[in-house]
């Protein structure tokens, strides 16, 4: 699942980036699932750290991109979605880590 801006578009279009990965094998639910195959990428603003993207590979992506598309939508910083509290074991939790 994909939304927003891939790190070339993002420097293509003049923002300084900052772009940060979570392997989905290091991640409690995807052990619970069995299956860690994938990649977490998130693309953000270093200015103002504002997500200009994310790329979410891996079982279950389709669910949990929606929160990353409403905190863009809504202009909540990346520090916004590192600091909130999620249930254990989701695949939605790595979201603190990946927008660190």
């Amino acid at each position: 699942s994909r939304v927003g801006l891939t790190a070339a578009q993002a420097k293509d279009q003049g923002y300084v980036i900052r772009i940060n990965k979570i392997p989905v094998s290091s991640m409690p639910r995807a052990h619970v699932n069995r299956d860690l195959r994938g990649l977490f990428v998130a693309i953000i603003n270093q200015e103002d750290d504002q997500i200009l993207g994310a790329s979410l590979l891996g079982n279950n992506s389709e669910e949990i991109i929606n929160i990353v598309k409403l905190a863009m939508d809504y202009q909540i910083p990346a520090s916004g979605l590192r600091n909130l509290v999620f249930t254990h074991p989701t695949m939605a939790e790595n979201f603190n880590d990946l927008f660190q």
